[in-house]
């Protein structure tokens, strides 16, 4: 736990000027806002066909499942075990969902504890706050930095955290130099965070420092947990409004029209309405609250700070031990509980109807009646009171069949328009069905004629020659004839298509394209291998301590395509004869100053006079190059000549990954195919480990971990 001050014991702030409310303020009990919806009907108009979210404490899975049904690549974080189970379960087979285990947090690679309480579900979390929160299991943190590397994920569209008080912690352990999400939304408490270092100023003043413009759904305070909370407002952030006892979540966008489509799509949705409810007994600061957790701090209102929460219990006994005994009357045996059941649902009719007579409507069919009353007494004239309340019958019943009907109208109209708008998304559904079958038929077509031209050629004897042929187009990988178009696809840098093709033996894929990086883009390079110094660092001691784990401890390292040199920067710091190569002079004259290492400008062959070094390395190189396989044979040439090992890491496309070409566009931001200018050539798994088999490595172990995916081989 980090000490704090509590910051002036806050229980009230400053009321928001009228002019930042966007809905409310509601009393408590009667509204409900999802703002995950609100943030889907603003992101479905800037990303209509999927974008990428980063759901941190993703509970059971109701904030995405209408992002993974609008075709969203999400990334899900569950630590819970419980919950984690639920959140599978809810799983649809065509969403494009990845669940992890890990607990986001400001370090990587630490073990600790998870908690959660039987209290409720939604309090799952690294800190135990309530009484009765238990240990339910231990879970390794990641950085969302070390994560989104990991993962090959360059852009976050949306960013949603909910982690029980540590939501600042996920926040700075985002890569800030190298993204910004478009939309964030995380919680604020200060019951939770103040113990933990910071308050929900702290959290809202970080967003605005990041350039973020910032919205507070603001809830009222939480009487217990497990029970449906209550909405208060929505609004535009001042500094200094929020309350220490309010609850709620920051909505952050980058600009001002983000702001503005939130607020539209908020003034359109409006709140969720709910009758009141009778709220809980309340005595001297403490709820009522199911008897196996007396003690526990949310079953006291978080009204009156932290002080009061923790004496509450103990003020309460105090009282009821001071006050004297009541003296015991005989009294009436007490009432079965079917007639309290009966006396309770008479009460409870008594006031609807008591509300509905004194209503405008209710008085005139009172009235009514009255009058139809008097008239079936007898009396003279007592018919024209008969005839008046026939009359004011016949206006009061068309008027409320009248309402009835406006009502029935409104609702049958506004079912024809949502089935009519489902309509129209199942024709658009059909006709993007239908055009994709059409691609599958062509692509289908095409490759029945490469087989046949392929069977010709092999009954004639040429088959030989198929890896040089321009009409087929053998793998870039493994060189198998057997190749196939797949669609095409549209590239981020230069805005045009390519041709997507796969290879039906190794299960690899390229796209071969004409881009080529300019200086600019050389001098972005080098600067972004800067910014990313201290993770490349850290990523680099956690390789080598790897490679020891598998008795690789090298005195010397080559390392093909070094860029800036940061890897062999952590070598060079163990003690290990470090030389890098690049063609990117630029890279190479900005490590020469960084490190002062023996990096040079110039490709890397077998001749190269380097020594004979034990370990050479070639990480996220051989993706960038149309025809790899060249490098590769050089690579593990002197690899074998040095009888040493060869570790080659780069982006890997498994079978699970290819749901991604069904998307309309399949380039969107955070997949394999997101920067396919540059990423040419995406290996499979058995794809990369067959090279190594064709060059005859004596050993092949497959690495997985962190930053690092790929094989390391051995030529002993």
């Amino acid at each position: 736990m980090y000490a704090c001050p509590l910051m002036d014991q806050r229980t009230e702030a400053q009321s928001p000027a009228q002019d930042t409310l966007i809905l409310g303020p509601f009393d408590r009990g009667v509204a409900h806002f999802d703002e995950s919806d609100l943030f889907f009907r603003h992101l479905a108009t800037a990303h209509p066909t999927g974008g990428m979210l980063v759901d941190v404490g993703a509970h059971h899975g109701g904030s995405v499942r209408q992002f993974c049904r609008a075709g969203w690549v999400v990334h899900a974080f569950e630590p819970d075990p419980a919950n984690r189970k639920k959140l599978e379960e809810a799983v649809e087979p065509a969403w494009s969902l990845t669940i992890n285990e890990e607990a986001v947090a400001e370090t990587d690679g630490d073990t600790v504890d998870f908690f959660a309480s039987p209290e409720s579900t939604g309090v799952s979390g690294l800190s135990p706050f309530l009484s009765s929160h238990e240990r339910v299991a231990q879970v390794e943190t990641v950085r969302l930095s070390t994560y989104l590397a990991r993962e090959t994920i360059d852009h976050v569209d949306y960013l949603k955290i909910d982690t029980e008080g540590h939501d600042l912690f996920v926040l700075k352990s985002f890569p800030w130099d190298l993204d910004m999400p478009d939309a964030i939304e995380c919680e604020f408490e200060d019951n939770k965070t103040l113990a933990l270092g910071y308050s929900s100023e702290d959290l809202a003043q970080f967003l605005i420092a990041k350039g973020y413009r910032v919205l507070v759904s603001e809830w009222h305070p939480i009487v217990r947990y497990g029970i449906s909370h209550d909405f208060r407002t929505l609004r535009h952030y001042e500094e200094g409004s929020i309350a220490g006892t309010s609850w709620g979540n920051f909505m952050a966008v980058r600009t001002d029209e983000a702001v503005a489509s939130l607020v539209e799509h908020a003034n359109r949705r409006g709140a969720d309405m709910r009758e009141p409810a009778t709220p809980p007994p309340v005595d001297r600061g403490v709820s009522s609250y199911p008897a196996d957790h007396p003690h526990s701090p949310s079953a006291v209102p978080l009204i009156a700070g932290e002080a009061e929460r923790a004496t509450a219990h103990e003020d309460r006994a105090k009282q009821l031990a001071a006050t004297p005994a009541p003296k015991t009357e005989p009294s009436a045996p007490a009432p079965s509980g079917a007639n309290r059941s009966m006396r309770a649902s008479i009460t409870k009719v008594a006031k609807r109807l008591i509300r509905y007579y004194s209503a405008p409507t209710g008085l005139l069919l009172a009235a009514a009646l009255a009058l139809t009353a008097v008239g079936l007494v007898g009396f003279d004239y007592a018919w024209v009171a008969g005839v008046a309340g026939i009359a004011l019958l016949a206006v009061f019943l068309p008027f409320k069949f009248s309402r009835f009907d406006e009502r029935l109208v409104a609702q049958t109209y506004e079912a024809s328009q949502e089935a009519k708008a489902a309509g129209q998304a199942a024709k658009h559904a059909q006709s993007a069905a239908d055009a994709l079958l059409e691609d599958v038929d062509v692509s289908v077509q095409r490759l029945d004629a490469r087989i046949d031209q392929l069977n010709q050629l092999r009954s004639e004897g040429d088959l030989m020659d198929i890896g040089e042929s321009e009409m087929f187009g053998a793998c870039p990988v493994c060189d198998s004839a057997f190749t196939a178009f797949v669609r095409m696809v549209p590239t981020r840098r230069t805005k045009i298509e390519v041709a997507l093709h796969t290879c039906l033996d190794c299960k690899s894929f390229w796209n071969p394209g004409s881009y080529e990086e300019d200086d600019a883009q050389l001098e972005r390079d080098v600067a972004w291998g800067l910014g990313v110094a201290d993770r490349n660092i850290a990523a680099g001691q956690n390789l080598f301590e790897i490679l020891a784990s598998k008795g690789v401890t090298p005195k010397s390292v080559v390392d093909v395509g070094c860029g800036i040199g940061t890897l062999l920067s952590v070598a060079a710091g163990r003690g290990i004869d470090a030389i890098g190569f690049d063609v990117n002079s630029r890279a190479i004259e900005a490590g020469r100053e960084t490190y002062s290492l023996d990096l040079r400008a110039e490709p890397w062959t077998k001749e190269t006079e380097c020594g004979n070094p034990d370990l050479i390395l070639s990480i996220s190189v051989l993706q960038h190059i149309a025809l790899p396989r060249p490098l590769f044979a050089e690579m593990c040439a002197g690899a074998k000549a040095s009888h040493g090992s060869l570790f080659v890491s780069v982006p890997m496309v498994a079978r699970s990954n290819w749901d991604r070409i069904l998307n309309p566009d399949p380039a969107v931001s955070g997949t394999w195919l997101s920067d396919n200018d540059v990423h040419i050539t995406h290996f499979s798994p058995q794809g990369l480990r067959g090279l190594f088999e064709e060059h005859g490595a004596t050993e092949i172990v497959a690495i997985d971990e962190g930053l690092w995916r790929g094989f390391l081989a051995s030529f002993h």
